[in-house]
Protein backbone atom coordinates (compact mmCIF):
# COMPACT_ATOMS: atom_id res chain seq x y z
CA UNK A 1 0.00 0.00 0.00
CA UNK A 2 1.58 3.28 -1.14
CA UNK A 3 1.51 6.19 1.59
CA UNK A 4 -0.07 9.60 1.09
CA UNK A 5 1.50 12.56 3.46
CA UNK A 6 -1.51 14.74 3.94
CA UNK A 7 -1.33 18.47 3.89
CA UNK A 8 -3.48 21.10 5.61
CA UNK A 9 -5.89 23.17 4.12
CA UNK A 10 -4.04 26.18 5.69
CA UNK A 11 -0.55 25.07 4.41
CA UNK A 12 -2.62 24.25 0.73
CA UNK A 13 -4.13 28.05 1.21
CA UNK A 14 -0.36 29.21 2.04
CA UNK A 15 0.57 27.77 -1.33
CA UNK A 16 -1.38 29.45 -3.34
CA UNK A 17 -1.43 32.86 -1.15
CA UNK A 18 2.52 32.36 -2.07
CA UNK A 19 1.91 32.00 -6.08
CA UNK A 20 -0.85 34.57 -6.46
CA UNK A 21 1.45 37.36 -5.13
CA UNK A 22 4.04 36.47 -7.75
CA UNK A 23 1.24 37.01 -10.23
CA UNK A 24 1.37 41.04 -11.85
CA UNK A 25 -1.00 43.36 -11.61
CA UNK A 26 -2.93 41.25 -8.68
CA UNK A 27 -2.89 41.31 -4.94
CA UNK A 28 -4.12 39.37 -2.36
CA UNK A 29 -7.37 41.37 -0.48
CA UNK A 30 -8.44 40.48 2.93
CA UNK A 31 -7.11 38.93 6.27
CA UNK A 32 -7.31 35.51 4.77
CA UNK A 33 -7.51 35.83 0.86
CA UNK A 34 -6.86 32.42 0.10
CA UNK A 35 -9.23 29.46 1.40
CA UNK A 36 -8.50 25.69 0.71
CA UNK A 37 -10.37 22.52 0.28
CA UNK A 38 -9.78 18.97 -0.91
CA UNK A 39 -12.44 16.66 -2.05
CA UNK A 40 -12.26 14.00 -4.09
CA UNK A 41 -11.73 15.60 -7.03
CA UNK A 42 -8.74 17.63 -6.11
CA UNK A 43 -7.98 20.58 -4.08
CA UNK A 44 -10.15 23.46 -4.66
CA UNK A 45 -9.29 27.27 -3.71
CA UNK A 46 -10.69 30.17 -3.50
CA UNK A 47 -8.60 33.63 -4.14
CA UNK A 48 -9.90 37.03 -3.19
CA UNK A 49 -7.74 39.63 -5.40
CA UNK A 50 -7.41 43.26 -5.87
CA UNK A 51 -6.87 44.47 -9.45
CA UNK A 52 -3.98 47.07 -10.80
CA UNK A 53 -5.63 50.00 -12.53
CA UNK A 54 -5.96 49.12 -16.31
CA UNK A 55 -5.46 45.00 -15.55
CA UNK A 56 -8.59 43.31 -17.62
CA UNK A 57 -10.29 40.99 -15.12
CA UNK A 58 -10.20 38.09 -17.51
CA UNK A 59 -6.90 38.24 -18.22
CA UNK A 60 -5.81 38.52 -14.48
CA UNK A 61 -7.67 35.50 -13.56
CA UNK A 62 -6.21 33.34 -15.97
CA UNK A 63 -2.25 34.39 -14.98
CA UNK A 64 -3.52 33.73 -11.51
CA UNK A 65 -5.31 30.38 -11.93
CA UNK A 66 -2.64 28.85 -14.21
CA UNK A 67 0.46 30.07 -12.31
CA UNK A 68 -1.16 28.90 -8.76
CA UNK A 69 -2.19 25.61 -10.57
CA UNK A 70 1.41 24.87 -11.58
CA UNK A 71 3.03 25.96 -8.33
CA UNK A 72 0.13 24.03 -5.92
CA UNK A 73 0.54 21.13 -8.24
CA UNK A 74 4.10 21.21 -8.15
CA UNK A 75 4.65 21.47 -4.23
CA UNK A 76 1.70 18.98 -3.47
CA UNK A 77 1.98 16.20 -6.11
CA UNK A 78 -1.71 16.21 -5.85
CA UNK A 79 -4.52 17.71 -8.58
CA UNK A 80 -5.74 20.76 -8.37
CA UNK A 81 -9.59 20.88 -9.15
CA UNK A 82 -10.48 24.39 -9.12
CA UNK A 83 -9.27 28.11 -8.43
CA UNK A 84 -12.40 30.49 -8.10
CA UNK A 85 -11.43 34.17 -8.46
CA UNK A 86 -13.34 36.84 -6.70
CA UNK A 87 -11.93 40.53 -7.96
CA UNK A 88 -13.47 41.96 -4.19
CA UNK A 89 -11.82 45.39 -6.00
CA UNK A 90 -9.50 47.79 -8.54
CA UNK A 91 -6.92 49.61 -7.97
CA UNK A 92 -6.99 53.57 -8.29
CA UNK A 93 -6.07 55.32 -11.16
CA UNK A 94 -2.99 56.66 -11.35
CA UNK A 95 -3.16 60.46 -10.23
CA UNK A 96 -2.97 62.80 -12.99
Amino acid sequence: MEEQAVVSDEVLARYAADAAAEVAGVSLHGSKPVTASVDDSGIRLTTHVELAWGRRADDAAAALQSHVRDYVERMTNATVAAIDVVVVRFGNPPSS
